[in-house]
């Protein structure tokens, strides 16, 4: 007859090693995220907003065409 041999399980991580590992993880992901949103979010969102300007780049900007008809109509 043989006899079964149970080996011990292996210990549960530590908080400590969690959060070191978690850490980690985010040392690595964190330079993508800002590189996208300064690359790619900024100017996209500029740009959105831009798009509601009328603004030829040399004088001031100014919201676009609805606003002075309403000034118009108020006078």
């Amino acid at each position: 007859m043989t006899q079964a041999t149970t080996r011990p399980l292996p210990a549960a991580p530590s908080r400590r090693r969690a959060w070191r590992d978690i850490l980690v993880g985010w040392s690595f992901i964190l330079p993508n995220f800002i590189g996208f949103a300064l690359f790619t979010l900024v100017p996209m969102t500029a740009a959105f907003a831009l798009a509601f300007l009328d603004w030829d780049s040399y004088s001031t900007p100014r919201v676009g065409r609805a606003g002075e008809l309403r000034a118009a109509a108020a006078r």
